[in-house]
């Protein structure tokens, strides 16, 4: 019986086998497609220099038909334009002046954020770490990485630490010491929690979104509540911060509508609707304290709510 079925279930129709041989010879095809056309080889920075020189028309936009058929390759040919006028030299990226950036071809915005990075206490260990400069192109990290001389302090004296161990005769500047710095959590901008260890751009940008949306922090223990923010890396930088002004945005919850409350991370909308709800039905609040009334309102939630509220006249 298993025979009959094996074979019943295998047996095909003349329509049926037809549609078979033309799948495989689909697949075939489209499995052999690729290798019909050549691929674009990639373009590296050294052609692309000889590309300005001989066909300057497709990078300025003179071409007759108006195209720009290299523009994807405009950081590229911007960095070869920006670096083929400078040569390289050998400096210590933690002392190195805003002068002598240029002149190793970087940009303005770029020489900006590393400078301010370094003011606020951040330092440069070792060759590799300008891989992490915000802005900083690879083939830019690539060409000045070999000429990174980090000057250290160690037994009393110091050194230059390079890529391959050996040691260098020191510099003639003297060892820069970290400097302690702290940022106060209701003025810092993204580039002062750019600067603090386990803090990147998207992360700054959320740590003052949330801050925004709230209307202001009071304490320090609220930067930890930020999406995305693990604990691991708000216990490392909650040493830095402080906050010596903690005056935020209050609303009114006899005067706010339900959309200006609900907009806010500590009332959302469960909590809005019932303010809202109970203010019609028990008329205004002449305290504070009589937000308790509703039961939804726990001693904790109050705590954090009764920050941004105020009632006035």
């Amino acid at each position: 019986m298993f025979k009959q079925w094996l074979k019943e279930y295998f047996s095909f129709t003349k329509k049926e086998r037809r549609g078979i041989v033309c799948l495989l010879l689909i697949m075939t095809l489209v499995w052999l497609l690729p290798d019909l056309f050549p691929r674009r080889p990639a373009v590296s920075a050294t052609q692309l220099e000889t590309l300005i020189k001989t066909r300057p028309e497709l990078f300025s936009g003179d071409s007759p038909t108006h195209r720009r058929p290299w523009k994807k390759y405009e950081g590229i040919v911007s960095t070869v334009e920006r670096t083929k006028k400078t040569k390289p030299f050998y400096f210590d990226p933690n002392t190195i002046s805003k002068e002598e950036w240029k002149k190793l071809g970087l940009r303005d915005k770029t020489i900006a954020t590393i400078q301010k990075w370094l003011s606020r206490g951040g330092r440069f260990k070792e060759p590799s770490d300008i891989d992490k400069i915000y802005g900083l192109r690879k083939e830019e990290s690539a060409r000045l990485k070999p000429f990174v001389r980090i000057a250290i302090k160690e037994k009393g004296y110091s050194e230059n630490k390079v890529d391959s161990g050996r040691t260098k005769p020191p510099f003639n500047k003297p060892y820069r010491k970290r400097q302690e710095f702290s940022v106060d959590v209701n003025t810092a901008d993204t580039a002062d929690w750019i600067a603090l260890p386990g803090i990147g751009s998207k992360l700054a940008q959320r740590i003052v979104k949330f801050r925004e949306r709230l209307g202001g922090f009071f304490s320090v223990d609220q930067v930890g509540e930020t999406f995305g923010l693990t604990d691991s890396t708000f216990q490392l930088i909650r040493q830095f911060l402080h906050c010596p002004n903690p005056a935020v945005k209050t609303m009114d919850p006899n005067q706010a509508g339900l959309e200006e409350l609900k907009s806010h991370p500590y009332f959302r909308y469960n909590l809005a609707n019932a303010i809202v709800q109970n203010r019609q039905q028990h008329g205004p609040f002449k305290s504070l304290d009589d937000l308790k009334r509703i039961p939804i309102i726990t001693n904790e939630i109050f705590e954090k709510i009764v920050r941004y509220l105020e009632i006035k006249e």
